[in-house]
C-alpha cells in the first residue's frame, strides 16, 4: 500500500515537472497531465541507471585503487560533476578489465598485476582502451555550449597534468593517450583562433558567442612532386582531393567575420593555413567567403619537436573513431616530444628585426604539454609579392651571364650573399629556393617590377648542426641548375 502511494506521488510530480515544460503525453479525467515514457526512452533510463550504477562500483573497488584508468577517471569526474561521460568512462573501465585478464596481444605475453604495469606492450594496449576518453573529449570541442566547452579544455588540461605526474612509470601510455590532441585540427582551432582574432586587430569579443564548425569541400591540389618543385606546375599533374576546413565564425559591431584553418600543403610541421576577414555569405559547400580587401593570411606551424607531425594532404593522422587508433603509412605513432629549442622563436623574431623575415607571432595552447606554435604573416599584399627564389632562375641566370650589373641586379646578387652569410652564422639549416625569396613592389600591373627595390626574406628554416650551408653555391649551381662548368648557363 505505501508503495502504491509513494509511486502515486512520483507520478504526480513529474505529471507537473512536464506541463510546465509543455511535454505533455495524455490527460487523465481529471485533467492532470500523465506523462509517458515509450519503451525505447525506458530501456535508456534503465541503461544509464545501470551503467551509473556499475561505473560507482568499479570505482569504489578497493582492489582498483592503484590502477591508472581509475586514477584517470576520478580525476575527470572532478570537473564533469554531472558524468556527462559515464558511459564512456564505464566502457573504458570494462576494455581495460578485459585487457587486464588476457593473457597475449598479438602474440606478447601482457602482465596482469600492477607490479609489470611498465610494460611497453601492455600500455600500449591500455592507451588504447582509455583512448575512447580522449576521442570523447575531441568530439566534445565543438560543443555549442560554452560550458561544455570550457569543462571540456579543462579535463584535458587534467590529462596533461597526469602526463607529468605519472610521466615516468607510464610515458608511453600517456604518449598515446594524447597523440589525438597533437594531431586534432579541432583542438587547434578552438585554442588558436581566439589568438589569431586578436593579432588580427578585433578585441572585446565574448568568446561564449564563437561558433565552430567543420566544412568538407573539394578542392584541386599539386602532386607531391610539384609541390616539391613550385617553379615548374603543370596544371594537368593537379588532383582532386577531400579536405576539411576548421571554421570559428563571430560577430563584432554587427559585421559577420571568419577565422579559417585550411590544411597545410607543404612542409613537415603540423599546423594550418589561417585566414581572417569580414565574410559575404558562404559558398555552396557551406564554407564562408572572406571579402579580399580585408584578409589576413597566417602561416602556422608547431615548433622543431612537437609531437605531431604534417599529415598526407586530406586524410588524417588518427581515424576519427570512439575505439581504434589507426595511423597513415607515412605518419609515425607516439612521436616523442623534444623540448623547446630557444633558438628557433629567437631567430624567426630576429629576422623580423633585421628585416629579412616575415612578422611573426608566438601562440600557446595552454590545455596541453608542448603546445608551441608559430605563426608568420603572409607576405603578399595589393601591391608587394613575394616570389620564392626557385622560380627566379631567369632573373639569376642574367646575374651570372652579365659582365655588368644594374642598380637592381647588384642589390640582389648582394642581399642573396648576405643571406650566405647570415644563415652560417646562425647556423640554420633547411635554406632552400622554396624558404627564401624576394618582395617586389609593384603600384598597378602596367608599371616594371623594380629590382632595385627588392628585398629578400627567409620564410622557413631549421636548426642544424653539421657543415655550413653554402647558399649562394647551393642556389645557383645546385637547385637553380646552373652549371658553373658552362660559365655560369642553365644545363
Amino acid at each position: 500500500m505505501e508503495r502504491m502511494i509513494l509511486k502515486g506521488f512520483i507520478t504526480s510530480i513529474l505529471s507537473l515537472s512536464l506541463a510546465m515544460n509543455g511535454n505533455i503525453s495524455f490527460a487523465s479525467s481529471q485533467g492532470t497531465a500523465i506523462p509517458v515514457l515509450n519503451e525505447d526512452e525506458e530501456k535508456n533510463l534503465g541503461e544509464e541507471e545501470d551503467i551509473s550504477s556499475k561505473l560507482v562500483t568499479m570505482l569504489s573497488d578497493p582492489s582498483r585503487q592503484n590502477r591508472i584508468e581509475i586514477k584517470i577517471i576520478k580525476k575527470l569526474q572532478e570537473i564533469d560533476t554531472n558524468s556527462t561521460f559515464s558511459k564512456v568512462f564505464y566502457e573504458v573501465l570494462s576494455s581495460c578489465e578485459g585487457t587486464r585478464k588476457a593473457s597475449y596481444y598479438h602474440g606478447k605475453e601482457i602482465p596482469s598485476n600492477e607490479a609489470n604495469e611498465s610494460n611497453f606492450c601492455f600500455l600500449s594496449v591500455l592507451a588504447k582502451d582509455c583512448s575512447q576518453i580522449s576521442w570523447a573529449l575531441k568530439n566534445e570541442l565543438y560543443n555549442p555550449d560554452p560550458q561544455a566547452r570550457r569543462k571540456t579544455l579543462n579535463m584535458i588540461r587534467v590529462l596533461s597534468d597526469m602526463e607529468n605526474e605519472f610521466g615516468v612509470q607510464y610515458k608511453t601510455f600517456f604518449e598515446r593517450l594524447n597523440q589525438i590532441f597533437y594531431h586534432s585540427k579541432q583542438f587547434l582551432a578552438v585554442t588558436i583562433a581566439p589568438q589569431i582574432i586578436e593579432k588580427y586587430g578585433i578585441t572585446g569579443i565574448n568568446e561564449d558567442e564563437f561558433k565552430y564548425s567543420t566544412v568538407k569541400y573539394t578542392e584541386e591540389i599539386a602532386t607531391e612532386k610539384n609541390i616539391e618543385e613550385e617553379s615548374s606546375i603543370d596544371p594537368d599533374s593537379k588532383k582532386s582531393t577531400s579536405a576539411t576546413v576548421q571554421v570559428c565564425e563571430f560577430q563584432k559591431d554587427g559585421t559577420n567575420y571568419a577565422c579559417l584553418f585550411r590544411e597545410k600543403q607543404a612542409g613537415i610541421h603540423f599546423g594550418a593555413l589561417i585566414g581572417i576577414g569580414v565574410t559575404r555569405g558562404k559558398d555552396e559547400e557551406g564554407l564562408p567567403v572572406i571579402e579580399d580587401n580585408n584578409r589576413k593570411v597566417y602561416y602556422l606551424k608547431a615548433y622543431h619537436g612537437y609531437p605531431a607531425m604534417k599529415e598526407k594532404h586530406g586524410s588524417d593522422a588518427y581515424t576519427d573513431s570512439t575505439t581504434t587508433v589507426t595511423t597513415t603509412p607515412s605518419e609515425p605513432r607516439g612521436l616523442r616530444a623534444q623540448e623547446l629549442n630557444i633558438k628557433e622563436p629567437f631567430v624567426y623574431k630576429l629576422l623580423e628585426n633585421l628585416q629579412v623575415g616575415p612578422v611573426v607571432h608566438f601562440m600557446i595552447n595552454p590545455y596541453i604539454n608542448n603546445g608551441f606554435y608559430i605563426a608568420t604573416e603572409d607576405l603578399n599584399t595589393d601591391t608587394v609579392g613575394f616570389v620564392e627564389l626557385n622560380q627566379l632562375k631567369l632573373i639569376f641566370g642574367d646575374i651570372l651571364r652579365s659582365q655588368t650589373l644594374d642598380a637592381g641586379q647588384l642589390k640582389m646578387k648582394t642581399n642573396l650573399a648576405e643571406i650566405n652569410l647570415l644563415t652560417n652564422i646562425l647556423e640554420l639549416g633547411d635554406i632552400k629556393p622554396d624558404n627564401i625569396g624576394y618582395i617586389f613592389t609593384q603600384d598597378n600591373e602596367e608599371t616594371p617590377v623594380d629590382l632595385s627595390k627588392a628585398q629578400i626574406k627567409i620564410i622557413d628554416f631549421l636548426n642544424k648542426s653539421g657543415k655550413e650551408t653554402d647558399v649562394t653555391s647551393n642556389f645557383m649551381c645546385k637547385d637553380m641548375f646552373v652549371s658553373p662548368e658552362a660559365g655560369g648557363v642553365f644545363s
